[in-house]
């Protein structure tokens, strides 16, 4: 897999492979973590696209069909099954895509009559009139014929928007072409925006894992609080309806998708099943690692997105508050696992995850993520200033024979733009920058004691 960005952000041009674990440092500002939210917005763009595209076709159809019906019936006291009758107008869609689309009215008043949940009473009369049907007609072709590119457009557009305050071109050169390209196998994508707006996307592809994104620990006290987020509607944005309940996007951030991955606590009931699963020694190797730091389980008060998180170490129920940061880090990953959410082939984003941790804990770590990488075969990105965190990552990425899977990128500053180096075969270069600081420092000792 690789990803290139041209004119992104503060960057001006960055190609990265990600066949295993790829390693980014830098001083800060140098476009470490754009790479991540940028590689973020497309990969879950494409996540499951063409089921998605047909979902969403799905929803709005039901919605247009009972919305129209309502207009026409505004006080009945029965109701329509508009989820059956998108269904069957899904299974026969090219009908409705053909020139002639407007002569199946007929057809639509007879699926009307034939899903009704209830018989109206003696008093209440059902319209079933042709205007009705003909306005049903129109908007199910419009529906329809919406490309899986647009829809493409739409959903990158909404993350993108979330994930860069709506500025995602570099702002040093703000006139100029932009662009996100990605490549796994036999397949590309490229996403050309200009002016903060996508001008064209060219070659798409279906993506059966989503990534992950890890930037902040303290995520965890944030379970089961409210997130007031206001989905947005693919439809509305393509101003076509105003009144669908659609939307296009559940986690329209990393945050939120990472908070959504956490919340998926098991049942009880399949506590067993998760168990067995974990006798699998590739699961086990990297539960046991972090058993060695944090043997704690987690719980939830309630239920879904109102429940409220706890961890249990034994029989002592520890909120998530009063967990060190350092521990929230290594939970989350524990949680991902159990969740199912860091799988076989996934993405796995993470920015400086040596932040909180001390050294020895930074060492443990690395050993986790290479682990990770060697028994399923993760893509993972991670930024980092921490040369003890990057050694680790050399060190254990050798022992654990996956050293030909790893890459070293050096991110620095060329005037105002960001650029990136592939360092892979000389990280020393990374080390001097990572250290350079507290050489300075020793030589400030040396000369006032002299």
């Amino acid at each position: 897999m690789k990803i290139a960005l041209h004119n992104i952000g503060k960057i001006h041009d960055a190609a990265l492979e990600l066949n295993g674990i790829t390693a980014i440092a830098g001083e800060n500002n140098t476009g470490k973590s754009t790479v991540g939210k940028a590689l973020f917005t497309i990969f879950n763009s494409l996540y499951r696209l063409s089921q998605r595209v047909e979902e969403t076709k799905f929803a709005q159809i039901s919605s247009s069909i009972r919305d129209i019906f309502d207009k026409f019936n505004p006080e009945p006291s029965y109701l329509i099954n508009a989820n059956q009758i998108a269904r069957m107008i899904q299974k026969d869609k090219e009908k409705y895509l053909d020139e002639d689309f407007a002569d199946h009215a007929d057809e639509i008043l007879k699926l009307l009559k034939a899903n009704l949940v209830s018989e109206p009473s003696d008093d209440d009369s059902v319209a079933f009139n042709r205007e009705m049907a003909q306005e049903m007609v129109e908007q199910i072709h419009r529906v329809l014929e919406i490309s899986k590119k647009q829809m493409f457009i739409q959903f990158f557009g909404l993350r993108v928007n979330r994930e860069f305050a709506k500025t995602i071109v570099n702002y040093h050169h703000p006139n100029t072409a932009s662009s996100i390209k990605l490549s796994i196998k036999n397949n590309r994508i490229c996403v050309a925006l200009k002016e903060n707006k996508i001008d064209d996307v060219d070659g798409l592809m279906d993506l059966q894992t989503q990534a992950v994104y890890l930037d902040d620990p303290f995520l965890l006290d944030e379970i089961g609080k409210s997130t007031g987020l206001v989905l947005n509607n693919v439809f509305t944005k393509l101003g076509m309806f105003g009144k669908s309940q659609v939307s296009s996007e559940n986690e329209p951030t990393h945050r939120a998708h990472l908070k959504a991955c956490l919340q998926e606590i098991p049942a009880d009931d399949m506590k067993s099943a998760i168990q067995q699963i974990l006798v699998d020694d590739k699961i086990q190797k990297i539960i046991d690692k972090i058993d060695g730091v944090c043997h704690m389980e987690a719980r939830q008060n309630g239920g879904g997105a109102s429940g409220t998180m706890f961890f249990e170490a034994g029989k002592q129920r520890i909120p998530t508050a009063n967990i060190s940061t350092g521990l929230k880090t290594f939970l989350i990953l524990k949680q991902l696992l159990y969740s199912g959410h860091l799988e076989e082939n996934g993405l796995l984003i993470l920015d400086e995850p040596e932040v909180h941790l001390h050294p020895a804990w930074q060492i443990l770590f690395a050993e986790i993520i290479v682990l990770l990488q060697k028994e399923f075969g993760m893509h993972i990105l991670l930024t980092t200033h921490s040369p003890y965190f990057l050694r680790a990552v050399e060190v254990y990425s050798a022992r654990y024979r996956i050293a030909d899977r790893c890459k070293y990128y050096l991110a620095d500053l060329e005037g105002e733009d960001a650029v990136f180096r592939d360092v892979t075969t000389a990280t020393d270069e990374i080390y001097q920058k990572l250290v350079l600081p507290f050489e300075e420092l020793q030589r400030m000792i040396y000369d006032e004691d002299n």
